[in-house]
């Protein structure tokens, strides 16, 4: 069942507040400044289905904001953890029920609204970015719809195959993509060190917009650089999927080698049964938005794609679209 009927309002107002407030169970233990977020994965995952959060302090956004590409989810992570009330390590969390979060956070705290998201005028065309093709919309994210979790989900789940192979999988987690990325650093990275002056001047390199003022890479080093890239981005897949798996037959697996020699084992059909499974019980963000194009005049509906990034806040003033934002905070907007 969707939220999304909370939320067919223009300005926040009393009466708004109100109602949502009666919608949730908020312990008088839990300190004003903290609002409670419903999971959408309804407690199935491994956390309750409320956890209560503050908003971001200025030390966590400076460290989100000075954090690496590659330690950023774990930034995001450590913050959140040091924002949940109930002092749950959340690197457990789906991805889905992070987005949520981030998202509510973002609403009540921030804005109501994503600026200027590119949309697609013609989504069939064989070249559909062309800039022709492309207009932009701000999005009202208190009117996205949000998915709960089927009742009928059950986590892990077994996948039998025709010849009787049975193999437990669990939904992926964000500690998934931490680990395999810990992983192939570790044993990849004294290999990785001798690319970092190539790595430093092509980050060098993409801020450079005058061809004449780049600095020169080797073509041979670029070359070997890339073969390396695709060795580690390829072993990093095969451990992020093979997380997946809890049991092989009557064999339960614990570490990362049971996990990636069992996964040898297990055949295209049951990761394709997997995949269904998946798709069957997605929740969270509904990716589908509908929303009124003025240049088209219409109705229409468009697929977009949102980041965590997205819903990190900034210190610019809150956009509302057209409405001010001044006293959102104030109310309890659980999306």
């Amino acid at each position: 069942m969707s939220d999304a009927n909370l939320f067919s309002f223009e300005k926040p107002d009393t009466k708004l507040a109100t109602e949502i407030e009666k919608k949730v169970e908020v312990s008088s233990k839990i300190p004003p400044n903290y609002i409670p977020i419903t999971l959408k994965s309804n407690g199935k995952l491994g956390y309750p289905k409320v956890l209560h959060f503050r908003n971001f302090s200025m030390d966590e956004l400076i460290d989100i904001a000075t954090s690496s590409k590659q330690k950023l989810l774990l930034t995001i992570i450590r913050c959140l953890n040091q924002m949940v009330y109930e002092g749950y390590d959340l690197s457990n969390l789906h991805e889905k029920d992070m987005e949520v979060i981030m998202l509510t956070l973002y609403v009540n705290f921030q804005s109501s609204y994503l600026m200027e998201r590119p949309y697609l005028i013609d989504e069939n065309l064989k070249d559909p970015w062309v800039e022709s093709n492309v207009l932009y919309t701000n999005i009202d994210l208190t009117k996205l719809e949000l998915i709960d979790i089927p009742d009928t989900f059950r986590n892990p789940f077994t996948i039998e195959n025709k010849l009787g192979m049975k193999a437990e999988f669990s939904m992926p987690r964000v500690s998934n993509i931490i680990i395999a990325e810990e992983y192939v650093n570790k044993k990849y990275g004294t290999e990785e060190r001798k690319f970092s002056k190539l790595q430093a001047d092509i980050e060098k390199n993409e801020k450079i917009k005058e061809e004449s003022k780049k600095v020169p890479i080797d073509a041979e080093l670029y070359k070997e650089y890339g073969e390396f890239l695709t060795m580690k981005n390829r072993e990093f897949l095969k451990i992020l999927q093979a997380q997946m798996l809890v049991a092989y037959g009557s064999k339960k697996l614990e570490t990362i080698e049971e996990k990636l020699n069992a996964n040898r084992n297990v055949d295209v059909s049951m990761w394709r049964e997997y995949n269904k499974y998946i798709r069957a019980n997605n929740f969270g963000i509904n990716t589908v938005v509908k929303f009124r194009s003025r240049e088209l005049d219409e109705v229409i509906e468009r697929r977009f794609l949102f980041q965590l990034l997205d819903f990190i806040p900034t210190m610019d003033e809150a956009d509302n679209g057209d409405d001010t934002i001044s006293s959102y905070s104030s109310h309890v907007i659980n999306i």
